[in-house]
């Protein structure tokens, strides 16, 4: 993907494409490299990359904030670009983001597309303490190669090949986000609750898991579903956290069918 990104106030993003837009949002400590396996393999799709606050140029800012400031971010990067509506793609805390998008701003929102994702409070399923520690020692020490290799089964099952996950681990230890970055994020995820309000959202949705992620255990998936009773739904039972990239060919046509859907 090219390291070239537009600035607006304080956040930065980037754009590809002319047809019928898409915005992605990005997940806990992670930035744009994350969609290389999306980037110019989406062709008919505007692809609209919003990166999050404290990551990918974009601005920190002097106070935590919670989903719905980074949900407001994200309207504000479409009045920017004038653009009156998007489907909206969010994967793991991008689907959060994502989430408040819909409900905060509904008529900006063609269809919804949440990957890997929860809605929080009591009915979330939570990944274990010992995966937690894990991925908090990787952003501790600062993602290593050494330590995101021997963490790679967070993130895919073991049939992906090396030429998938020796990339990966190349642009996971090349962006390394800020301690401070992660901790703020990590922390507005937990605060995240969308539980009560998530069936308040009734337009076009997709809903996407690897069957065996531990990082959003993929019992949340049929949460999600129970109150988003209009969505489409597709598992991969061996996949892992990083759905997206383990099944990008798949995953790609499902999202570009779904999103010319919700545009016709």
């Amino acid at each position: 993907m090219p390291q070239f990104v537009r600035e607006f106030g304080v956040s930065h993003y980037e754009t590809q494409g002319t047809g019928p837009p898409l915005l992605l949002l990005n997940g806990l400590g992670f930035s744009r490299w994350s969609w290389s396996w999306q980037w110019d393999r989406l062709p008919d799709l505007r692809l609209i990359l919003l990166e999050n606050r404290g990551l990918g140029g974009s601005d920190l800012g002097q106070h935590p904030f919670d989903m719905g400031d980074l949900a407001d971010d994200a309207a504000r990067l479409l009045d920017h670009l004038g653009v009156d509506k998007a489907c909206v793609w969010g994967v793991s805390m991008g689907g959060m983001i994502a989430q408040e998008f819909a409900l905060r701003h509904p008529s900006r929102c063609a269809g919804l597309i949440l990957g890997c994702t929860m809605c929080g409070g009591s009915d979330t399923v939570y990944m274990s303490a010992e995966v937690l520690e894990t991925m908090s020692r990787l952003a501790r020490d600062g993602y290593q190669p050494d330590s995101v290799q021997e963490a790679l089964g967070l993130n895919f099952s073991p049939k992906v090949p090396p030429s998938v996950t020796d990339v990966y681990v190349a642009l996971r230890s090349a962006n390394s986000p800020p301690l401070e970055t992660w901790n703020w994020q990590r922390d507005a995820s937990l605060r995240f609750d969308t539980g009560s309000r998530l069936s308040n959202y009734t337009g076009p949705t997709l809903l996407l898991h690897g069957g065996a992620d531990a990082v959003v255990p993929s019992a949340n998936l049929a949460v999600l579903a129970q109150k988003l009773t209009q969505a489409e739904l597709y598992q991969w039972p061996q996949a892992r956290h990083l759905f997206w990239i383990e099944e990008a060919a798949e995953v790609n046509t499902l999202v570009e069918d779904f999103v010319q859907q919700c545009w016709r």
